[in-house]
């Protein structure tokens, strides 16, 4: 088994001579690129091709996207100056923070529900009344609770 062919072997001899021109056989001596270096050549090309590509594309994105900030800057301009445009105020944005407040308190309240040992849930409770205290007492001074942030970030890594 395998150790003969199965099939014989044919050898098939040309009647008529088979040549080549010199000017052939000279071309494809000279032919200095080998298949790598064609490869490499197609390569360059398709990446230069797709670099193409995509300088035009970011352009083009590019100008459809100053376009449209330029004309929602110029319709809120026209607004102010017509009187249009809705300003907040002092009442709205006080009402806009209160709300954000309120959400975020439900947010705490679901991590807190959340925690599963009754040790973490007082002690992500008094943080987060010592954190809530702290930003009702420095309003407009966030920046003032640092540590009862950090604090309030450890226990939130922690669980």
């Amino acid at each position: 088994m395998g150790a003969t062919q199965s099939k014989p072997q044919l050898v098939f001899k040309t009647e008529s001579p088979v040549e080549f021109s010199d000017e052939l056989l000279n071309q494809i001596q000279n032919i200095s690129d080998n298949d790598y270096v064609r490869q490499q050549k197609a390569e360059q090309y398709i990446q230069e091709e797709v670099s193409k590509a995509l300088a035009t594309l970011e352009q083009e994105t590019l100008s459809t996207f100053e376009n449209k900030l330029n004309t929602s800057l110029l319709s809120k301009a026209s607004e102010s100056e017509d009187g249009v445009a809705p300003e907040l105020s002092s009442k709205q944005l006080t009402d806009s923070v209160s709300s954000m407040n309120n959400h975020l308190n439900k947010l705490i309240d679901q991590q807190v529900n959340k925690v599963g040992s009754s040790v973490q849930k007082e002690e992500m409770q008094s943080i987060k009344s010592s954190l809530l205290k702290c930003l009702t007492d420095n309003k407009g001074k966030p920046l003032n609770c640092y540590e009862e942030v950090q604090k309030f970030k450890e226990l939130a890594e922690s669980i």
